[in-house]
């Protein structure tokens, strides 16, 4: 091997490892960045059959808009809320039976420790009862509010 073939493989190396450490590095710093601080005012449900219409969240309370996509009526429904280990109570839902494709409404009071300053994450859970079956069902989710101006 030549001294110029020599230099430029010794070159081409020390380039590659400082881009591997530099790939690596970022890799890791992506992994521990939640990307949750990123998404503006969001209502994910997943891959649930109950989808969010619209939802409000005041100092205390979370007011969900939900709509059933299930197929068949649902009832028997409940809520449970949680922010920062801190857990609601639910209401009673309007209407006490849901049609498919028909929204309803569910709220989730007394959540301590919301305020207007900084962002919030909620927590919630369903649970529900399909018309025709004798079990429950469940459907999680969360909604990501941040401060207003």
């Amino acid at each position: 091997m030549n001294k110029r073939a020599q230099a430029s493989l010794e070159f081409m190396t020390t380039y590659g490892w400082a881009i591997m450490v530099t790939a690596i590095a970022l890799g890791g710093l992506s992994y521990m960045i939640s990307t949750d601080m990123f998404v503006g005012n969001t209502c994910y449900m997943g891959s649930a059959p109950i989808s969010c219409a619209d939802y409000a969240l005041s100092l205390t309370d979370l007011n969900l808009k939900l709509q059933n996509n299930i197929g068949r009526e649902i009832r028997e429904i409940s809520i449970e809320c949680d922010y920062d280990g801190n857990a609601g109570t639910g209401s009673e839902v309007y209407p006490a039976v849901v049609p498919p494709g028909s929204p309803f409404e569910i709220n989730c009071t007394g959540i301590p420790g919301l305020n207007d300053l900084q962002k919030a994450k909620v927590r919630f859970s369903l649970i529900y009862r399909e018309t025709e079956k004798s079990f429950n069902s469940s459907a999680e989710g969360y909604i990501i509010l941040q401060p207003g101006p």
